[in-house]
């Protein structure tokens, strides 16, 4: 699939299938790995206690992947300005978000490297044929991740 000939709309339903797709899988890996191990599982169930599902999809699937969004592209803009390619700068970028929600949760780093991937890349693909685009690349596959994520540790903990 050529991704020039993609519309912006095409682009969002299958960028957004595959991080909720393959997010899903990685945890569901991790939790089979971490049981048959007998470490913790990956994700706290009590985690489902501590917010309601509106706040949940406010803070962690609008207000978050704005911020990061806004990120993304301040990191990307500072990173071209000192003279990285495309690739460095989506790899560097990537690689940093993977690494901050590592600290927050170890497993995280392996779901978050990969959706960082589709995040960075859809941004520094998008925004050549404009920056709303470019935005909304990368901000509307991961509302929609996190929101799911959100609705799904809440009702299935």
């Amino acid at each position: 699939m050529d991704i020039k000939r993609l519309t912006i709309l095409k682009f969002l339903v299958l960028s957004t299938v595959l991080c909720v797709c393959v997010t899903l899988l990685l945890t569901y890996l991790l939790i089979i790995i971490s049981e048959s191990f007998g470490w913790s599982e990956p994700y706290n169930a009590e985690s489902s206690e501590v917010f309601s599902v509106s706040d949940g999809l406010l803070t962690i699937g609008l207000i978050f992947p704005a911020i990061e969004t806004v990120l993304i592209i301040f990191l990307c803009l500072l990173l071209s300005q000192i003279g990285c390619g495309t690739k460095a700068t989506g790899l560097i970028v990537t690689t940093a978000f993977a690494i901050i929600h590592g600290f927050i949760i170890p497993e995280k780093f392996i779901n978050s490297f990969f959706y960082f991937l589709i995040f960075v890349f859809s941004y520094l693909h998008w925004k050549k044929a404009s920056l709303f685009k470019g935005v909304t690349a990368a901000f509307v596959p991961h509302s929609i991740m996190n929101s799911v994520l959100v609705v799904l540790i809440h009702f299935f903990p």
